[in-house]
């Protein structure tokens, strides 16, 4: 690794040496979640705060994942691909895996692909049993790092850019048609779907996360949920709203409904009326992963009379 290159970050650095530290491993072996210090942050970037809440299927992930490199023998391919609908959780998960593998001491790269076109992939490194975090604009300057067998190369938000990677690559991004032109070009891909997440689960990250737990309350978030469904990010915000506002969840979602189908042609609505109707069925698997994350018994939205993302 050119350390000249890649240069030395002040937040990223604070947060390996905490999960390096005593207080860090003790933390993470809870399996309960993680409560960074005061002026700390997760992979040292300010919005994802400090706080994190671990589902009970970033533990399956990381037990089919321990699985996968113990059987590398069987596979001709070292990347998988973790997927699941928008708003989920899946920056989350790459985040607790990045830390569980640097308090371990393993080296990691981790690649952040920007959330609008008008932004940067970065890439973090952590050396082996370090409490340094490095920082870099450029994958030349990280390809040595992933021609390590021992390193953990996590991407967020996109395939990876770093091209032919010796280490095992485990990307996290939303499902979209270059994700099954990967995993067509590629067939010993390894696929994945994290499920939704369940009520308990979701008044459980409101009452552990602190940002959470002073502006929502728990029967906010549970009618957020049966409007939206298992997904974090449309519940909280449902549910952040009736705080600030006062107006029940249900309401303000038929309020917004009334406004954009009634600017819509009579036709229009009819069709849009339709496509907003969902019907809750219940799947025992999804025959699209090669090793399925989601549950038995899982939630899936139907919309309206068409096909779901499962074909059971």
């Amino acid at each position: 690794m050119n350390l000249q290159a890649a240069r030395l970050d002040e937040q990223a650095s604070k947060y390996a040496a905490y999960l390096q530290s005593n207080a860090g491993k003790q933390q993470l072996e809870s399996a309960s979640g993680l409560n960074l210090p005061i002026g700390t942050s997760l992979m040292g970037l300010p919005q994802y705060g400090r706080q994190l809440y671990v589902r009970p299927s970033y533990l399956k992930l990381r037990g089919i994942l321990a699985q996968l490199v113990q059987d590398a023998d069987l596979y001709g391919d070292k990347t998988v691909l973790v997927s699941g609908t928008p708003g989920i959780g899946k920056s989350f998960c790459a985040l607790y895996l990045a830390t569980h593998f640097i308090a371990q001491g393993t080296k990691v790269v981790y690649e952040f692909h920007p959330v609008s076109a008008a932004g940067h992939t970065i890439w973090y490194i952590f050396p082996p049993n370090s409490s340094q975090g490095l920082l870099s604009y450029c994958w030349e300057e990280v390809k040595l790092d992933t021609n390590d067998a021992d390193t953990i190369y996590l991407v967020d938000g996109g395939l990876p850019l770093i091209p032919s990677p010796v280490c095992w690559c485990y990307a996290f991004l939303s499902p979209q048609r270059q994700v099954y032109r990967w995993t067509t070009k590629s067939p010993s891909a390894h696929l994945l779907f994290l499920p939704l997440w369940t009520l308990d689960e979701l008044q459980a990250c409101r009452s552990s996360v602190t940002a959470f737990e002073e502006g929502l309350s728990r029967q906010s978030v549970t009618e957020a949920y049966e409007i939206a469904g298992g997904v974090p990010r449309t519940v909280l915000r449902l549910a952040a709203q009736q705080s600030r506002s006062g107006m029940p969840v249900k309401d303000k979602v038929l309020d917004t409904l009334k406004v954009a189908v009634g600017r819509l042609s009579s036709q229009a609505s009819l069709l849009a009326a339709e496509f907003l109707c969902l019907t809750i069925v219940r799947v025992d698997h999804c025959s699209l992963c090669t090793v399925c994350l989601i549950d038995k018994h899982t939630t899936v939205l139907f919309y309206g009379s068409g096909t779901s993302v499962c074909n059971d």
